[in-house]
């Protein structure tokens, strides 16, 4: 990383940052599609967290004030306060609102990053319903930055103090430059990590190129209770982690990091829950596979697996756990685990060379004996794997190309 250790001044964040007035646009997120059409191409922003809070799209004629280069707030909900670089077009829609930096266009997608990481930081902790992360209420809140110093290590002074009383400036060029060594450090984790799993071969094996093109055509649906367990979890406040390590995940009801806001070291054993295990935290009703062991905050429930070959199969379960998504957020908490356990899954089956399903005597997944076809689900996986690994791969070599130039 960077040879010196900057210096970090608290700036209070409406001298730093100014709300983007916006027009509204006359229309709610029920009339606007959930995915790109050939009309709607536009990204609106709301209170999610799920695509940086573009959660609609709208035609441009439609949209009065289409912003870019700036960052955004979600004023409202569960995800109140999460924060997003927002490098391209999009219009706000509900919910939520962008700031600028006074006086300053972000000069590059890695002082953006940084910025919105900061706000991050600083304003979500503590909001909720009652104490939401509106501009008014967040305006005097205080933001650390890192402040552009002399070759002495002292605060260069800004005369007219355009962002703090003491004349502190934000120091744009350390935020850049933070990132891509930040970004470049990781490039050099995930090569090293490709090698040592040996993912450095993305050529697709026959079955797995079978899987993508559609190879499992036969499918039946399962009931979701045939797969797992679903338990209610012990839960943990903030206050009761234990900060001495980082070997178990604390997992919230949040969606961001996948759940996991802090970690923690050892707190119980009978509220620890076991590795290879789901989480479904309750707001937003969205499934995360656990690899270790795990504590939960409030609203989390525990999905355990009554199969190995889920696990096993963990990232193709929890795509289709998603699924369920919209069914049981239309239900009452109370009712959650009922209709889990009643909801079906669509899977693919063992078939014979006829294409006639091939049949479990003793029924032990579907009534009619059909057989999840657990091979078609791990080739699929691991060819989604492969292409995805490619695609990083590709742009991996691009910035480091990008990167060479930079410093040349």
């Amino acid at each position: 990383m960077l040879d010196s250790t900057p210096r970090f001044e608290k700036f209070i964040f409406k001298n730093v940052f100014e709300k983007i007035k916006t027009k509204s646009i006359k229309y709610k997120a029920k009339d606007f599609p959930e995915h790109k059409t050939p009309e709607c191409t536009l990204p609106l922003l709301t209170a999610g967290i799920n695509n940086q809070g573009l959660a609609r799209y709208a035609p441009s004629s439609i949209c009065p004030t289409i912003l870019n280069n700036v960052i955004s707030i979600s004023a409202n909900g569960a995800n109140t306060g999460a924060t997003f670089y927002q490098p391209n077009d999009f219009a706000v829609l509900q919910d939520s609102y962008a700031v600028k930096v006074r006086n300053f266009t972000i000069p590059s997608q890695e002082v953006g990053l940084y910025l919105a990481a900061c706000i991050n930081k600083t304003i979500r902790n503590g909001r909720s319903w009652t104490n939401k992360a509106g501009y008014t209420n967040v305006s005097n809140d205080e933001v650390a930055l890192p402040v552009l110093v002399d070759s002495a290590g002292e605060a260069v002074q800004d005369q007219e103090c355009t962002y703090h009383e003491e004349g502190y400036i934000p120091d744009w060029e350390y935020m850049e430059n933070y990132i891509r060594e930040l970004e470049a450090e990781r490039i050099r984790e995930l090569e090293a990590y490709l090698q040592a799993a040996g993912l450095t071969d993305t050529t697709l094996t026959p079955a797995e190129k079978s899987a993508l093109d559609g190879g499992a055509t036969t499918t039946a649906e399962f009931l979701t209770s045939k797969f797992f367990t679903i338990e209610k979890t012990s839960s943990h406040n903030k206050e009761d982690l234990n900060i001495s390590n980082d070997t178990y995940d604390y997992v919230t009801r949040s969606t961001m990091n996948r759940g996991i806001i802090e970690t923690t070291g050892f707190i119980e054993s009978d509220s620890l829950n076991e590795a290879h295990t789901f989480s479904l935290e309750l707001m937003n009703l969205t499934p995360f596979y656990r690899e270790k062991p795990w504590y939960a905050g409030q609203f989390v429930r525990k999905l355990i697996p009554t199969s190995h070959m889920v696990t096993k199969n963990f990232l193709y379960f929890e795509v289709h756990l998603l699924k369920l998504q919209k069914l049981l957020k239309s239900v009452l908490i109370r009712d959650v685990d009922k209709n889990f356990n009643e909801s079906l899954l669509s899977l693919p089956i063992k078939v014979d060379h006829s294409e006639e399903p091939i049949l479990d005597t003793e029924c032990t997944y579907h009534e009619e004996g059909y057989i999840p076809d657990w091979e078609y689900m791990e080739n699929y996986i691991r060819a989604i794997e492969k292409q995805t690994i490619e695609r990083i791969m590709h742009e991996k070599d691009i910035i480091i190309s990008t990167t060479k130039e930079i410093c040349n």
